[in-house]
């Protein structure tokens, strides 16, 4: 129980450090402007999987939601200042996938498949470095909209999880990239792979906040990121502290 009891606390104050550090909600490397048919990031091309109605609201939005930010609390969203925000352009969208929690909680499901959600988050950059983060999700009556802005932490740890991929793999020329949430064991993962690459067969990184929790159960997966085998693994015994 001491362990259980120390690996939760480990895991939240890890996550209200680095998750980000405000949002408002409903209320580049090489950066260039994004194009109808997609986005262009340096020399990486989105691939045309990224709804273009994503891009296209995304980019109407982005003076909106920067003007909601008031002043004296730019850093609070990335920016030292307001003249930072007036650099801002977007990044390459990363879509939201997620295991439904009944799925990891049935032990008879013996490989619980990702599922893609309708809800992406583009980074917001300014001078090469993502600052912060859009969320752009279809609403209820089909159309997609921009519903929040912020999560400055998780913002910088996607940049950094791209740069590191990008070093590794020397380009990142049709990247998809997956934030992959298992809202029921409160864990990240991080996936960029070729888009040719099944989603389900692809690595995947724990958020850095939560690898120390992970190491600690001997399941951190190091540089190559773990299968999803792996992960299925760590969300159920994860999903299983919570419910303690």
């Amino acid at each position: 129980m001491d362990r259980t009891r120390d690996l939760r606390l480990l895991m939240a104050a890890c996550l209200a450090a680095f998750a980000g550090l405000a949002t408002i909600p409903g209320c580049g490397r090489d950066d260039v402007p994004l194009p109808a048919s997609g986005l262009v990031r340096g020399a990486v091309q989105v691939p045309v999987a990224v709804p273009p109605e994503v891009i296209a609201r995304a980019q109407a939005g982005l003076p909106q939601w920067l003007a909601r930010i008031a002043d004296g609390l730019e850093d609070r969203y990335g920016f030292a200042s307001r003249s930072e925000m007036e650099r801002a352009v977007l990044g390459a969208p990363w879509q939201m996938w997620t295991i439904p929690g009944r799925d990891l909680a049935d032990a008879a499901v013996a490989a619980p498949e990702p599922v893609p959600l309708d809800e992406w988050r583009v980074p917001i950059l300014c001078d090469g470095t993502a600052r912060a983060l859009l969320t752009v999700a279809r609403t209820d009556g089909g159309d997609w909209e921009v519903v929040e802005i912020g999560a400055a932490g998780l913002a910088q740890e996607l940049d950094r999880f791209e740069s590191d991929t990008k070093a590794r793999q020397g380009g990142l020329s049709d990247a998809r990239r997956v934030l992959l949430r298992l809202h029921a064991s409160r864990l990240d993962f991080l996936s960029i792979e070729s888009a040719r690459v099944p989603v389900r067969e692809g690595r995947f990184s724990p958020t850095r906040w939560m690898v120390p929790a992970l190491e600690a159960e001997g399941a951190g997966g190091g540089p190559s990121g773990l299968d999803l085998a792996e992960v299925v693994r760590a969300g159920r015994r994860h999903f299983q502290k919570e419910a303690e």
